[in-house]
């Protein structure tokens, strides 16, 4: 059993505007970041908001079940790993951490990961994808690492855990650069965005 978090929480400061609720291609980018992680095999995915949480949820459909509100989301992306954490089932084998700005995310990178896992675990614990040699997101974390995840601080992910369990990582090379990238500046919406068409 695998809970997908889809972090969506931010403030998109950087931005200057909500980005979640931007258009991509038909849709706003957090309803296509969704839409792969509801359709993907694992056993809840759960979303988690907090700036302009009311207006995300009235704009964006359909919600995920699970939709919880981190109240402490100005103190970064691990307070709201730490909230997704608390809403996962308590059966649960794993976590697959998302980031609500990466809709350019495909169903074959979670497919992959997932394999991965249960192929691998729980030999290994720590699930990367990687392109052309760099490794990017979405990544799945064991139950293993839950109370590290629980003390996590600031405004940063998984990064830490990562660096202290290289060799708990199995990585999983995938077709697709959108991994790297995530849509914080104008300039990054301007760049990545679907054209007309796509």
């Amino acid at each position: 059993m695998i809970s997908a978090i889809i972090l969506a929480a931010g403030e998109s400061k950087r931005m200057g505007k909500n980005k979640f609720l931007l258009p991509w291609g038909k849709k706003k980018m957090l309803a296509q970041t969704l839409e792969v992680y509801l359709a993907a095999p694992v056993a809840e995915t759960i979303l988690v908001l907090g700036y302009e949480a009311d207006r995300i949820m009235a704009e964006i459909s359909p919600l995920p079940p699970k939709t919880v509100i981190n109240p402490s989301y100005k103190e970064g992306l691990s307070s709201s790993i730490r909230c997704g954490l608390l809403a996962v089932h308590q059966e649960t084998k794993g976590i697959l951490i998302a980031l609500g700005d990466q809709p350019g995310i495909d169903r074959k990178v979670v497919n992959a990961l997932l394999s991965a896992f249960q192929k691998s675990f729980p030999r290994q614990n720590i699930f990367v994808p990687t392109w052309a040699g760099r490794r990017g997101h979405p990544v799945i974390l064991s139950r293993k690492f839950f109370g590290d995840i629980q003390k996590l601080k600031g405004d940063v992910g998984a990064r830490e855990i990562l660096r202290r369990n290289e060799e708990e990582i199995f990585e999983v090379q995938v077709e697709t650069e959108a991994i790297l990238w995530d849509i914080d500046t104008r300039e990054d919406y301007l760049r990545y965005r679907p054209r007309e068409g796509n």
